[in-house]
């Protein structure tokens, strides 16, 4: 919680930057499929303490119902903002006192609050006392029925950031996971499980591996997204996936960094290797948004590395 409210770049949450992200919620609705058209794959890498990831998860399913009758799968992966929190979790203002001065901990609630309110979205910080391990939330995701995520992720967001529960504990989980249709045991026993969290705590691992170091993170085929985007950015970055495809032959890592104050958005690039290469960066077809400034990008390939502006 300490980087989702605090730690932000392209609007999103990232250790030790300046607040610049908004936030907010989602409607719940389940995804519909529509015979003869081939589905959208869109993978979300987020964490469920990060109010900048609230309003990513909320502009995508806006972004899908935008669209109308084509289908879209949604991925949504783990992110761990804050991987070492005691399993009891830890409390939120004293670590963010400690990490950014007690003086500041009244303005980063405000920043979100007046950013969320911009998307019809409220925050309670009052309420909200505790930052929670996220794994065990993540266990759930993972655990639910694809058609039941979007619905548990939207609850799992309104637990946290509008009553202040401890979304960190089992026997919370279940609760909420029942209240949107699902078993709320079989949650609990998700949310325990040692063998689905250590997967969700690798998965969190590889994410940062692959040059992700901060969240919300979209990915669409082998196009990319970074921060808390509008609606329309989403779509368009979703229409533009479906108009022009990339296929590539390689599936390795890739390694990059992308500096572009003040942009929020990676356009024109994708992290997805050529087969043989170590490492690269693949332009797509997409523009610039509009608006641009200063876009720079780092890139390596292979042993030698590029530094492109535009």
């Amino acid at each position: 919680m300490l980087a989702g409210i605090a730690g932000l770049t392209f609007q999103g949450c990232r250790d030790q930057a300046e607040p610049t992200a908004r936030t907010g919620s989602s409607p719940v609705a389940e995804p519909t499929s529509t015979p003869g058209l081939s589905a959208l794959r869109v993978e979300i890498i987020h964490d469920t303490i990060c109010p900048w990831c609230r309003i990513g998860c909320h502009n995508l399913h806006t972004a899908i119902d935008s669209l109308g009758p084509q289908p879209v799968e949604v991925v949504y992966r783990p992110y761990l903002l804050d991987p070492d929190t005691p399993p009891e979790g830890a409390d939120l203002r004293e670590r963010i006192g400690k990490k950014y001065g007690a003086e500041r901990v009244s303005s980063m609630f405000d920043s979100v609050t007046k950013a969320g309110a911009k998307y019809g979205v409220h925050f309670d910080f009052d309420r909200v006392h505790v930052t929670p391990q996220t794994a065990p939330s993540h266990a759930v995701i993972a655990w639910a029925p694809t058609a039941r995520q979007r619905a548990l992720v939207t609850a799992i967001h309104l637990a946290y950031f509008e009553r202040g529960e401890n979304i960190g504990d089992p026997s919370v989980l279940g609760t909420i996971a029942g209240s949107v249709g699902l078993d709320a045991g079989a949650a609990q026993a998700a949310a325990r499980e040692s063998t689905r969290l250590a997967d969700i705590r690798q998965q969190a691992r590889a994410a940062q591996s692959t040059g992700i170091s901060g969240v919300p993170h979209f990915v669409f085929g082998a196009r990319t997204l970074h921060g808390a985007q509008a609606p329309e950015a989403i779509r368009e970055a979703m229409l533009a996936g479906l108009a022009h495809p990339i296929r590539l032959p390689g599936s390795r890592s890739s390694w990059a960094e992308c500096v572009t104050p003040p942009v929020t958005a990676v356009f024109g690039l994708s992290p997805r290797p050529h087969a043989g290469l170590r490492s690269s960066w693949i332009m797509s077809p997409w523009p610039a948004p509009r608006g641009t400034k200063d876009i720079v990008a780092r890139m390596r390939l292979g042993a030698l590395s590029f530094r492109v502006g535009r």
